[in-house]
C-alpha cells in the first residue's frame, strides 16, 4: 500500500474513532401513550442502581414540547418521584425547571408509569463512574 493511500486509511480510521467517542449521548425509546401523543425515552448510561431503588434520566416528548426528568424509582414499593424536571417549549426553549425533589408516588396500574417502573426495575444499571 503506498503512503497515500496508508495516510488516508489513518485519517479515516482517525475520524470513526473521533465519531464514535464524540457522540452525543443516545436518548432509548422505551415507551408511548396509548394514543402515541407522547414518547418516553431514556439515557440508559445514567441508570444507577443502589438496592431497591433505581435513579434514571428520562425524556417525554409531545407536540407542546419536551420534558427531561431525573426520576428515582422504589422497586420494592412500586413507587416513583421526580428529582429534578426541566420542561422546554416546542421551539426548545426552557418553560420551567426544578431540582426541588417531588413526594412519592405509587404507580398507577397499566399506565406509562407501571411500565417505567418495570423496565427500570429489571434493566442491568452501568457501573456508576466518577469523571474527574
Amino acid at each position: 500500500m503506498g503512503k497515500g493511500k496508508l495516510m488516508l486509511v489513518g485519517l479515516l480510521l482517525l475520524t470513526i474513532v473521533v465519531s464514535v467517542n464524540g457522540q452525543r449521548p443516545r436518548w432509548t425509546f422505551v415507551a408511548t401513550t396509548i394514543d402515541d401523543a407522547t414518547r418516553f425515552y431514556w439515557r440508559t448510561d445514567t441508570l444507577v442502581r443502589s438496592g431497591t431503588f433505581v435513579r434514571v434520566w428520562e425524556q417525554s416528548v409531545n407536540e407542546d414540547g419536551k420534558m427531561i426528568v431525573l426520576s428515582q424509582y422504589d422497586c420494592e414499593r412500586g413507587r416513583n418521584r421526580v428529582l429534578q424536571v426541566t420542561s422546554y417549549t416546542s421551539d426548545g426553549n426552557v418553560d420551567q425547571s426544578t431540582d426541588e425533589p417531588g413526594r412519592w408516588s405509587y404507580v398507577v396500574p397499566d399506565s406509562v408509569g407501571e411500565i417505567l417502573l418495570r423496565r427500570a426495575c429489571t434493566v442491568p444499571s452501568r457501573p456508576l463512574v466518577v469523571r474527574q
